[in-house]
């Protein structure tokens, strides 16, 4: 089971990634959710910088150290167009050719980046444990479900919930005077009404 980060992780993290080479990639992973393999596919031509978008519909993977271009994302629903914090996209240059990578960095490389990243502040970092932020914050703003599953890429809707979605500590004490107040109102009508009951 992998943990979403909490907000402090996050910040921590954020911190840690601040002015080192890869802090375009890691910022883009937190803010967009996408997997390690469709973020180091893409390239220039797939980024929208007037619409705020990137268009994930690629993947790579490395195999003996071998770069191999796949032409479709993990899954069908993995073919999607997902919004770029205006911050992220700062960090990217547009200086470059629409058949050049955004991120021309190796599997590697980016497991060696985290592996320093999480011995440094003390908690385990990936691509992945990313990604799985990425929904618990989607989730903690009330983004339905269902968009959620687009954004993330999956084929099932359980799969967005159910393993990638995390309910912390801090955003149920953040909302519990809200769930109160949901069940306060009732009770307090029920009580009015005795007759109702």
């Amino acid at each position: 089971r992998r943990n979403a980060l909490t907000i402090p992780q996050q910040e921590q993290f954020l911190k840690a990634a601040d002015g080192i080479k890869m802090q375009p990639l890691l910022l883009f992973l937190l803010s967009t959710g996408v997997r390690i393999g469709e973020a180091l596919a893409l390239t220039y031509a797939d980024l929208d910088f007037e619409q705020q978008t990137v268009s994930v519909n690629k993947n790579v993977v490395f195999i003996g150290g071998k770069r191999i271009e796949q032409n479709t994302p993990k899954s069908e629903a993995g073919v999607r167009t997902v919004p770029v914090s205006n911050n992220v996209l700062y960090l990217i240059s547009r200086k470059h050719s629409e058949k050049e990578l955004v991120f021309p960095f190796t599997y590697s490389a980016v497991r060696n980046c985290f592996r320093r990243i999480s011995e440094k502040l003390g908690v385990q970092i990936s691509p992945h444990i990313l990604r799985h932020t990425y929904a618990t914050r989607l989730e903690e703003a009330g983004i339905s479900p269902k968009l959620k599953q687009y954004l993330m890429g999956h084929s099932t809707l359980t799969m967005t919930q159910n393993t990638y979605t995390d309910v912390q500590a801090a955003y149920v004490q953040a909302n519990s005077e809200a769930i109160r107040r949901t069940f306060d109102t009732y009770l307090t009508l029920k009580s009015a009404n005795p007759e109702q009951q």
